[in-house]
């Protein structure tokens, strides 16, 4: 007698993979580019201070949002190379694991490094 498995198919994980992608866009819109600019005076270290404080929820929810771009790209990373995964390709492995490196710095500099605006610094 015979026993088969349930496996998921492959196209689930390129559906959830492909949604999870799309998120990125909003989030990344959201949390690196309108609430930077809209607190953001430059040159004006007092006003952006003053924004900042009259709206902290705001700025809050854009490292909440720019945490989430990393960790949604982590997922979308591991669907895809869980969807590869009948593949043996090494440069599918290379590139998820590439991708995979440079996540966890992003998430370091959002939780520990950032300051106002994601302005890189001097």
């Amino acid at each position: 007698m015979t026993t088969r498995t349930a496996e998921t198919s492959p196209l689930i994980y390129a559906r959830l993979a492909g949604f999870l992608y799309l998120l990125l866009l909003p989030l990344g819109i959201f949390g690196i580019l309108y609430v930077p600019s809209t607190l953001i005076v430059p040159g004006d270290a007092a006003t952006t201070a003053t924004n900042i404080m009259a709206s902290d929820s705001l700025f809050r929810l854009s490292i909440v949002s720019a945490l989430l771009v990393q960790l949604v790209n982590i997922f979308v990373v591991l669907l895809l190379l869980k969807f590869r995964q009948n593949f043996s390709n090494l440069k599918i492995h290379a590139a998820g694991s590439v991708n995979l490196g440079e996540c966890w710095p992003g998430a370091v500099w959002e939780c520990f490094c950032r300051p106002p605006g994601n302005a890189a610094p001097e």
